[in-house]
């Protein structure tokens, strides 16, 4: 697979092959009277997949949306996320939802042409022969019938096919992918992933993998970070920490997946998800086992694993690597 090198490739800034940096990073309202993502810091390296794991409402997309600097005029960021980056260019999102994020008016000709024209600097010509190009890259047969199609005539494996060469368009160096997966049947979600795989390991492209799926993340991701109520809980090279997680709450994500070697049942997480309004202490205090007065009373800063495998934020840890 070849990747299309517009001549806005050649513009990224010094340094964006290498990684990009985030730290501080945190998300509030406009007033600061709700902090949505707190003191997020990631590190995301060419070539490989970081995956973002959390429940629904831990602040996984705001923070892609961040690093994208695509935050809603609500919400505000502090911190610092270098190289400065150009959205579309050297860092791309790929939405959860594809037919949802396709213009229902629009054919995919007209989206694709128009997305290689405006990040790869070319006209429609080379531009329409770049998307076609690209779609059969992605491993689409039939493309003529594909670039005529409107996104609801493309099943959910097309019309995600369709957004990553969207995504591809400026050539950029990074992929935020907010769960790819989401809705596909389990072969065209194998198929994806594997996509995905290809372009970190053949176009060296780097990848932050929002998903809540730790199969997913035990298939695909090199490193992870957990995220709870917008704040850290655990991070460190995958390999290392879901087979010997420390925080209670990474602990209560992998009892509560399906396993089909036991008969348990999955266990799921009492209480409800999301982080307290007010909380000084650690946000998953209200519905961890461990909890006791310290988690209430102080947030826990990051710390080494006992296995030097990655840090975690908890007063209370579990396991023979905490």
């Amino acid at each position: 697979m070849t990747r299309t090198e517009p001549a806005a490739a050649m513009l990224r800034p010094t340094g964006i092959s290498e990684g990009i940096r985030v730290r501080g990073v945190t998300v509030t309202t406009r007033n600061h009277a709700t902090v949505l993502v707190e003191n997020l810091e990631i590190d995301l390296r060419s070539g490989e997949i970081h995956a973002l794991v959390g429940e629904s409402g831990s602040g996984k997309s705001l923070s892609a949306l961040a690093i994208l600097g695509l935050l809603p005029p609500a919400l505000e960021m502090t911190g610092q996320i270098t190289p400065a980056l150009r959205p579309g260019r050297d860092v791309a999102l790929v939405m959860q939802d594809p037919v949802a994020a396709l213009d229902p008016r629009w054919r995919v000709g007209r989206f694709l042409t128009g997305q290689f024209a405006r990040l790869g600097d070319l006209p429609l010509s080379a531009a329409r022969t770049a998307a076609r190009a690209m779609l059969g890259r992605l491993g689409l047969t039939d493309i003529d019938r594909v670039m005529a199609a409107y996104p609801h005539q493309l099943s959910g494996g097309m019309a995600q096919r369709v957004m990553i060469g969207a995504a591809l368009a400026g050539s950029p160096a990074f992929l935020l992918a907010d769960e790819p997966t989401t809705a596909l049947d389990v072969t065209t979600q194998a198929q994806i992933l594997s996509l995905l795989q290809g372009l970190c390991r053949d176009q060296g492209l780097g990848m932050l993998l929002i998903t809540h799926d730790l199969g997913v993340v035990a298939e695909t991701a090199a490193r992870m970070t957990v995220l709870y109520g917008g704040q850290v809980m655990e991070r460190g090279p995958a390999n290392a920490v879901l087979p010997r997680p420390v925080h209670p709450y990474t602990r209560a994500l992998l009892r509560a997946m399906p396993d089909l070697a036991s008969a348990a049942p999955p266990a799921p997480i009492a209480g409800q998800p999301g982080r307290p309004s007010g909380r000084i202490g650690c946000a998953f205090a209200p519905r961890c086992a461990q909890a006791g007065p310290l988690c209430t009373a102080a947030r826990p800063q990051l710390r080494p694993r006992g296995d030097g495998a990655g840090d975690f934020a908890c007063h209370h840890p579990e396991g023979d690597a905490a």
